[in-house]
């Protein structure tokens, strides 16, 4: 008995042929256009607080947060 023996051609990431090699890559002219309600939900630069406000938020957030941690572990063992 003879063996046949079958050749396979390495592709790309084991991907079949005819596969695009981006999964989430949109073709040039194919995308959908925006809506109305999409472009006015566009967040911007603009609107976001400045970003001290932002920094001092974050800070006074995880200094909250440590202060918790420390009260909570300070109680358990003194």
């Amino acid at each position: 008995m003879e063996s046949k023996e079958t050749q396979t051609t390495k592709t790309e990431d084991n991907l079949p042929p005819n596969a695009p090699s981006q999964m989430h890559s949109k073709q040039p002219g194919k995308s959908e256009p925006l809506t109305k309600a999409q472009a006015d939900n566009v967040l911007t630069r603009e609107d976001l607080p400045a970003l001290p406000f932002r920094i001092l938020v974050t800070l006074v957030i995880l200094g909250l947060i440590s202060f918790a941690a420390y009260i909570y572990y300070s109680n358990i063992s003194p």
